[in-house]
């Protein structure tokens, strides 16, 4: 039955008891101890769990009481209790009385009788010892398996007899797990709560039962439990300790107390345009600024010195009358300007008269000053019919598009400063005739005149002879109040934004944009303050002693019309600020083309599963029109093979009804003018623009074609098509041989500048195998024929090719679908499938972009960049300059350079998906932009002479990772990463002499600057621009600093010659050898019988990856090979490939080796075997040696600050000065929102 476990030690004392017999006749034995009443053997015997004055019955009532042992004691809960006794065994032991009547003790007891034992005692002293197994195996969650049990230890420690159950064997029992391997320090993975609780990891296991869809779930098993706040929903990360935490003792010193004083703030040099600098000129004299030149001597005397107080004059259109003539008559102004010039043509036959007399330049000058005082006399109108030309156009008069040749006649010039008009004399029958007609016309528009101040006389007084003086009088009057008039009319004017591209007569005066800009808020700037007065007031320079025509139109009619511009532009300016839109309208206005100065925006991020960046822009370019008629032949080349790839962007037009089946392309053999294929345009047969794009072979049973239907080729939009050619395999042809197997496929696509994307996009392939077929394609002297020749041997129905060609090109491997998708969007790209495919593998290309005549000149020259092969075109049947004009957008994409790379669209069109359904506690949202870094803020409006050949490595290179190509650690003692270098160099090797940087400095010259100030005006104030002129390297040349040298080693090992024969007379001693030669033979197979091929020993054995082998034996063997790891791809060019048989050892890492007796010692330390012992040592040795692991911190400063030196700084290291920790005291404030009043937001304490 059961018992408590008290009952049981009760039990126990009890037949204890009844066993030992204790009488008076019995001899006592001493203590030991003079303090204690019992014998030594019992103090072993019953002093089991403490001190020698515990018996059984007490530590009992201790445990009952819930007391602690003493300390150093084993709790009850965990001890095993010794065996019981043999039965002969006696225990000498005091009276013990039970609980119930035992007595109190007396006060002063007296000394105990000694007794005596009768029969030989024998103790017991309990052993104990911890149970300690080893897993062998887990069955279940509740169930392990151990390599022992717990009968065996017991006989391990010495059990007298029976099974040994342990303390209770119904109890639970309770133990500890641990790995003898294993050390707590390795665990790196935690689980990080809020309140800064963590949680370590000692194990974790994919669960995809529980949770059966992806990503399933994971069990982690956990050092210690998680704390009891932690609850189900707890938003958690889980991370890796990288290196150990480190903390700082932070001393917080308080501010010390300062007197009230102003501190001005340092200069904001951020905000600063342009540096401050003196723009003032030197004093000069009247005569200097009037330049040694006495025409413009003169002209600046009649038109800035004696005209310094005129009025602006108005943009009157002085063709009409009643534009000007209100109260005066048009008639007697007139003939006002033709005694004038009756004047000056006397004064000038005068003065030409004087001119081979001699002593005559007083007189001569006084004829010239005549002439010079009637000219300032002139009247705006008059200035008009003397400095003007027109001619009669006509046109309606509701419309007012009518031109009237309203100016006087003239004789010759063409308006400049260097060839000035010619007006005709009076008495020219030209001006006659012109004068008469004036006349006519101007008299019955004063007939008709109800303001003119003659026509509101009476009659008689009109009518009076005798009153023409006050009528002229009366005229000149009216003509006064016109002036007023006129400037009361055009006051309205003023806010008038016509551009007066045709008639400069429309809008504002130019004279007045400076300050309707202003008015306006736009306060624009002229960059022309220093240039020479007669540059900017006639375009006249001087070069050498002579002055010269710098520009027809002057510097100052050029800054008018630009800032004219700026005017009527400034609402959209407005609407646009901050914006790309803004800045490249501010430089259309000045009139700079896009290629030259452009808004360049920078960064943006890649985002998985979309395609890289791009850079959008306008370009100008030509294409060659062909009319039918017209055709462009050249070869059909072969280096090593035929081209596998064929590329056309064209546009065609229907020219008419009925069916047009064109030819865009054909092949015909050279020798009999035989068709072999071609791609042909195929009509649908419908009225819209739609057709069929075909590739056709021409074989023995007739032609086989494989089509892209249902694609628009007649709407004059341009279409890109692309035929390739590879094996069925998939691999590049690298022979042509008529029994391959071989895929050809056609790619038709076009691209949309309005939604900057491929819209259409189609192809189709056949595969044909040991066919005539292949033959056509690869075999004889064929040409091409570039709009087709359309012979009798052609498919019939099919004529000349009517559109235009843009571009044509011709590769040797067949190109990928990417890379046709990137010359869609830009057809000036011309990317490879490598990095320097522009030069090793574009053959052929005629890009149409030319302006000639090519009636005279029939040559179409080849722009590939790889010269060692050019083949011309030749234009047949053109009789005139058969190109023209085309802007569109070209879309291209841009190599990856790191954050500062180039990009033209900025904004961010989300792609969002849940991951989940919608939860309050946390995001379930996935975003494709919520891993991508911030777009960088650089914007840049600058000259730089590096553009054109960045944006022409762009497009070599499009999309190029340049991660590839300078990460490779053997470079960090180069000056230049050796990947790049090796595709830099691959790219310059098509250009044979360096860029003329002068010639494009001053080309930027002639473009007014002061546009970078009104760009800075338009930028988003968060930007960091950069205007002006920047110098940069270009794209390929990417700067690298060598932080510090590699070690070197000096070698000093020496060798020479020592003359024995000096220091003895005989031979000291002599050598001799033996050389062996063998002959046999070396095959292949086991037996040696078969032989290689007779030129296997003659190749060579150098070879190159990713390019044809075109002067070696290889061919295109390696054509495809590419290095994953280890690159780039040119080391591996060598004839003995290096072999690494182990790693570099560490100059200062070391690894513990061990030696053993025998393999299986090894077994038993790495716990392996029956006898495995935790803390044995079957090693009878250890040394320390070289260890292939090494962080190599020493090379990294880094490094060896983060792990060894320290990072600590001090006031002595910082850059400032200052203590490396700072606090400032902030009052405590808060910003909270109240009634409407001064402001909706209050500071509250």
């Amino acid at each position: 039955m059961a018992r408590s476990r008290r009952e049981e030690f009760l039990y126990g004392e009890r037949q204890g008891m009844a066993e030992v017999g204790v009488g008076p006749s019995e001899p006592e034995s001493t203590p030991t101890d003079p303090g204690l009443g019992q014998s030594a053997e019992s103090e072993v015997a019953m002093d089991t769990y403490g001190s020698q004055e515990n018996t059984a019955r007490e530590v009992i009532r201790a445990a009952q009481t819930d007391e602690d042992p003493e300390p150093g004691a084993p709790s009850l809960e965990k001890l095993t209790p010794p065996p019981p006794l043999p039965k002969e065994t006696k225990l000498a032991e005091p009276d013990i009385v039970p609980a119930t009547v035992r007595p109190a003790p007396p006060q002063n007891p007296p000394p105990p009788t000694p007794e005596f034992l009768t029969e030989e005692v024998r103790t017991f002293k309990p052993i104990y010892r911890s149970f300690r197994a080893q897993v062998v195996e887990v069955i279940n969650r509740n169930t392990v398996k151990l390599d022992t049990d717990f009968n065996q230890k017991a006989q391990e420690n010495g059990v007298v007899e029976g099974d040994y159950q342990g303390t209770d064997p119904r109890a639970r029992l309770t133990y500890n797990v641990t790995y003898p391997n294993f050390r707590i320090d390795d665990l790196k993975t935690s689980l990080h709560f809020d309140e800064d609780k963590n949680a370590l990891v000692t194990n974790m296991q994919l669960d995809d039962t529980t949770v059966t869809e992806y990503p399933h779930s994971f069990v982690m098993k956990l050092d210690e439990p998680l704390d009891s706040t932690i609850v189900k929903g707890n938003e958690l990360l889980v991370a890796d300790e990288i290196i150990p935490p480190v903390t700082e003792e932070v001393v917080l010193v308080p501010p010390a107390e300062e007197d009230n004083y102003t501190v001005l703030r340092s200069p904001n040099t951020d905000e600063l345009g342009d540096s401050p600098r003196n723009r003032g000129t030197n004093f000069v004299t009247q005569d200097t600024l009037k330049t040694t030149d006495p025409r413009i001597k003169k002209d600046f005397e009649d038109t800035l010195v004696s005209a310094s107080l005129a009025s602006v004059d108005l943009n009157i259109d002085y063709s009409v009358y009643g534009n000007f003539v209100n109260f005066s008559s048009a008639e007697q102004r007139l003939k006002n300007f033709k005694s004038k010039v009756t004047n000056i043509d006397t004064y000038t036959a005068e003065s030409s008269s004087l001119v081979a007399v001699s002593a005559s330049g007083a007189d001569v000058r006084k004829w010239d000053r005549k002439i010079r005082e009637v000219k300032q006399n002139f009247t705006p109108y008059e200035k008009y019919l003397w400095e003007n030309s027109t001619s009669f156009v006509s046109g309606s008069v509701l419309r007012d598009t009518v031109r009237y040749d309203a100016a006087w006649p003239k004789s010759g010039g063409s308006g400049t400063y260097a060839d000035p008009y010619i007006n005709y004399p009076v008495t020219s029958s030209q001006a006659i005739a012109w004068f008469d007609g004036q006349v006519t016309s101007a008299s019955a528009y004063d007939a008709a005149n109800r303001n003119s101040v003659k026509n509101l006389l009476p009659q008689f007084v009109r009518e009076d002879s005798g009153n023409d003086d006050f009528i002229k009088f009366a005229g000149m009057i009216g003509e006064f109040y016109d002036n007023i008039w006129t400037y009361i009319k055009h006051m309205d004017k003023i806010h008038d934004r016509s551009e007066g591209i045709v008639d400069r007569n429309e809008g504002f005066p130019d004279d007045l944009v400076f300050d309707v800009a202003k008015g306006l808020g736009l306060n624009v700037k002229s960059n022309k303050d220093l240039i020479s007065l007669e540059r900017w007031h006639l375009g006249q320079y001087l070069s050498g002693s002579t002055y010269v025509q710098y520009s027809s139109t002057p510097e100052k009619k050029i800054q008018q019309e630009i800032q004219k511009r700026l005017v009527n532009n400034l609402p959209f300016f407005l609407k646009t600020k901050g914006t790309p839109r803004a800045l490249q309208s501010v430089i259309n206005c000045y009139g700079i083309p896009s290629t030259i100065l452009r808004v360049r925006e920078f960064g943006g991020p890649d985002v998985k599963g979309k395609t890289g960046q791009f850079l959008i822009q306008r370009k100008f370019d030509r294409a060659l029109v062909l009319s039918g008629s017209q055709y462009v032949t050249t070869k059909w080349p072969k280096i090593t093979t035929r081209p596998n790839t064929v590329q056309l962007r064209f546009a065609g037009a229907n020219s008419g009804s009925g069916l047009h089946n064109r030819y865009l392309l054909e092949a015909q053999e050279s020798s009999s003018n035989t068709f072999k294929w071609g791609i042909l345009l195929r009509d649908n047969g419908s009225v819209d623009s739609r057709g069929s794009v075909d590739f056709v072979l021409s074989g023995s049973n007739g032609f086989l074609s494989a089509s892209v239907t249902d694609f628009p080729i007649y709407d004059t939009q341009f279409s890109s098509v692309m035929l390739t050619r590879k094996s069925s395999s998939g691999a590049e042809l690298t022979t042509d041989r008529s029994n391959q197997s071989i895929d050809y496929t056609l790619f038709a696509k076009r691209y949309d500048a309005g939604r900057s994307k491929i819209i259409i996009e189609s192809s189709a392939s056949m595969t044909i195998t040991g066919s005539t077929y292949n033959t056509s394609f690869h075999s004889g002297s064929n040409k091409l024929y570039i709009g087709g020749l359309a012979n009798a041997s052609g498919k019939s129905g099919y004529t000349k090719f009517t559109g235009s060609m843009m571009e044509f090109r011709m590769w040797k491997t067949a190109l990928s679908e990417s890379k046709f998708d990137n010359h869609v969007g830009a057809p000036n790209a011309f990317n490879g499938n490598h990095a320097s495919a522009s030069f090793t593998d574009l053959i052929t290309r005629f890009s149409f972009n030319d302006n000639k005549d090519l009636s005279s000149d029939k040559n179409i020259p080849d722009v590939s960049g790889d010269t060692s092969y050019t083949e011309t075109g030749s234009a047949v049947g053109f009789v005139n300059n058969s190109f023209t004009n085309i802007e569109e957008e070209h879309k291209l994409l841009v190599p990856n350079l790191g954050p500062n790379r180039l990009m033209s669209s900025k904004i961010r069109i989300e792609d969002s998906k849940l991951l989940n359904n919608l939860n309050p506690k946390k995001k379930v949202e996935q975003s494709s932009f919520d891993l991508a870094p911030v777009d960088s803020n650089k914007v840049g409006v600058y000259f730089a002479p590096s553009d054109v050949i960045n944006e022409d490595i762009i497009r070599s290179v499009a999309d190029l990772n340049f991660d590839k190509y300078i990460g490779d650690p053997r470079d960090q003692f180069k000056q230049r990463y050796r990947g790049l270098k090796k595709v830099a160099e691959s790219y310059w090797q098509k250009y044979t002499s360096p860029n003329n940087f002068w010639d494009y400095m001053r080309l930027i010259k002639y473009y007014d600057n002061s546009i970078f100030d009104l760009a800075r005006k338009f930028m988003p104030a968060r930007a960091n621009s950069t205007f002006g002129i920047v110098i940069e390297p270009n794209i390929f040349e990417r700067s690298k600093e060598v932080l510090y040298t590699s070690m070197s080693f000096d070698n000093m090992s020496f060798r020479g010659n020592i003359d024995l024969t000096q220091y003895a007379v005989e031979n000291l001693f002599s050598a001799s050898a033996e050389y062996k030669t063998f002959n046999g033979t070396i095959g292949y197979d086991s037996n040696h019988s078969q032989s290689f091929d007779s030129d296997i020993f003659q190749k060579p054995s150098l070879y190159k990856l990713e390019s044809i082998d075109n002067l070696g034996n290889y061919g295109g063997t390696y054509l495809t090979a590419s290095v994953t790891r280890g690159g780039p791809n040119y080391i591996f060019g060598e004839g003995v490939q290096p072999f690494v048989s182990e790693s570099r050892l560490s100059e200062h890492n070391q690894d513990l080796l061990k030696f053993y007796t025998s393999s299986l010692s090894v077994s038993i330390a790495n716990g392996f075997g029956a006898t495995f012992k935790l803390d044995g040592k079957y090693q009878y040795s250890s040394s320390f040696t070289g260890s292939r692991h090494d962080a190599k911190y020493d090379q990294y400063s880094n490094l060896a600050n983060l792990f060894y030196e320290g990072c600590l700084q001090t006031i002595d290291t910082t850059p400032d000065g200052f203590s490396p920790v700072e606090t400032t005291d902030t009052k405590q404030t808060r910003l909270v929102v109240q009634e409407p009043g001064k402001s909706r937001l209050k500071t509250e304490r």
